[in-house]
């Protein structure tokens, strides 16, 4: 059975004893990774199967290791102190070359007498390395099965990972799956590998398919994107999405400081009843998703989204409010309290555009941030004159504190407000009142839709 999965990065600085300022810049990645490590000691794999961009690469077949162990050092980065060595499954590997046989997809043996014959190395490729150099540091030292990725279609990597699930299956060995993969290379022009505007396109779009555990989301990326986003992870995540089709996506950061995409997560596959088998896959609803897609445009591209005019519920027209939050920190925020757009979709996307770009409290989002940004959509409800702090509760009613022209606003059930008084004052705070005026006070409700 398959007890983890994870996508991993691999810097190699990270294992290098790097400067504490450089470190700085990757701190987030550090720890998550040691997070991650933590997570795969917990799961107790008996096997790991890791896929990585950096092994040897064949243009029809996909690459498997084939011999009794994979040892592999940092001297390449001038660190050959720094070594690891782990033995190979090599009987799980057989049979899924021979699995692999029967489902039309081809593998190529990494052994001696074929790197003597191509000429290729059988070291431990950095891509392995980096990520099992932190599951070493957790005292996960199992077999291995590695692959390397192939010149074949991302569709035929999902694929190969519905076979290796298959076989898991079959043996009953609990074991782990590995993507190893950086995102885009071209985050920043200071980058070593200059900027792309499908850079951030890309690293948005594939970390909210894993969030998602969405295959189907990130078989829908564009070639051009993937091409252009100069990407070494994309096949290594499909491989691994195909494997886990029924689990629960945790990430655990996102970064790319240096111009290159460094995402951490793990997949956890869900408890096998009736009920979660039974169900349809989770979807984004609708608005998030058009929230998404407005700011993505806008910090892309300067446009507005254009959509065609909607014949579901989102074409009557409501009061709508667009959060973006960074790790759970606010990254903007804009709303409005009567709807100003013929329809719910304009107004999404007009505060979605505001909320990233024209919130006074904050630098407009930068390319670089999109696969960073959480979304939350806040629909309203009517507002209702009170005329007592009685009514309001700061879990279910948002409240706007209004007087002489001056107004603050405060959502429902944010954290950390728990009561009617602390509500109360940030609002009115907000809209530069006092309590002791007498303002008025209205309620509202809402529905919300977040991640």
């Amino acid at each position: 059975m398959i007890v983890i999965g994870a996508l991993s990065p691999h810097p190699p600085l990270l294992v290098l004893d790097p400067q504490p300022e450089i470190l700085e810049q990757v701190q987030s990645t550090d720890s998550s990774l040691r997070d991650l490590a933590q997570q795969f000691a917990k799961a107790k794999p008996q096997r790991i199967i890791i896929m990585s961009p950096h092994a040897p690469v064949h243009p029809t077949a996909f690459p498997i290791y084939l011999t009794e162990r994979l040892r592999g050092s940092m001297a390449q980065f001038r660190r050959p102190d720094v070594t690891l060595d782990y033995p190979i499954d090599q009987e799980f590997s057989k049979k899924l070359a021979s699995r692999c046989a029967e489902r039309q997809l081809r593998t190529f043996f990494l052994s001696e007498s074929s790197a003597k014959q191509y000429g290729f190395s059988l070291d431990m490729d950095h891509g392995t390395f980096v990520p099992l150099h932190y599951l070493h540091q957790a005292g996960v030292e199992v077999p291995l099965v590695v692959l390397g990725t192939a010149g074949l279609t991302p569709q035929e990597h999902a694929q190969l990972g519905k076979v290796i699930a298959e076989l898991i299956e079959e043996d009953g060995v609990p074991t782990a799956i590995l993507a190893s993969g950086d995102l885009s290379h071209r985050l920043l022009s200071s980058g070593s590998y200059g900027f792309d505007e499908k850079g951030p396109v890309f690293d948005e779009a594939i970390t909210a398919a894993v969030r998602g555990n969405d295959l189907q989301a990130a078989s829908a990326i564009p070639a051009e994107t993937v091409q252009r986003a100069g990407q070494c992870g994309y096949r290594p995540i499909m491989m691994l999405l195909g494997a886990l089709p029924q689990a629960e996506a945790h990430q655990l950061s996102y970064e790319g400081p240096f111009g290159v995409g460094y995402c951490v997560a793990y997949l956890t596959p869900a408890r096998e009843t009736s009920e979660k088998q039974d169900a349809a896959p989770k979807r984004e609803d609708v608005r998030l998703t058009l929230a998404r897609q407005a700011v993505q445009e806008y910090v892309t591209h300067h446009r507005v989204l254009e959509k065609p005019e909607p014949q579901d519920e989102l074409a009557e027209p409501a009061p709508t409010f667009v959060t973006l939050k960074i790790n759970g920190q606010l990254r903007g925020c804009i709303g409005t309290l009567a709807a100003t757009c013929p329809n719910q979709q304009q107004e999404i996307i007009q505060n979605a555009i505001s909320a990233c770009s024209r919130d006074p409290r904050f630098k407009p989002v930068t390319p670089a941030e999109l696969p960073l940004l959480q979304y939350q959509v806040y629909v309203l409800g009517p507002m209702e004159p009170i005329d007592s702090r009685d009514k309001l509760d700061p879990k279910r009613y948002g409240v706007v504190v209004s007087k002489g022209g001056r107004r603050g606003v405060l959502l429902p059930n944010l954290e950390g407000i728990d009561t009617v008084e602390m509500q109360l004052e940030i609002a009115a705070r907000k809209g530069g009142i006092s309590l002791d005026e007498d303002p008025d006070l209205y309620r509202f409700e809402v529905i919300t839709y977040g991640e």
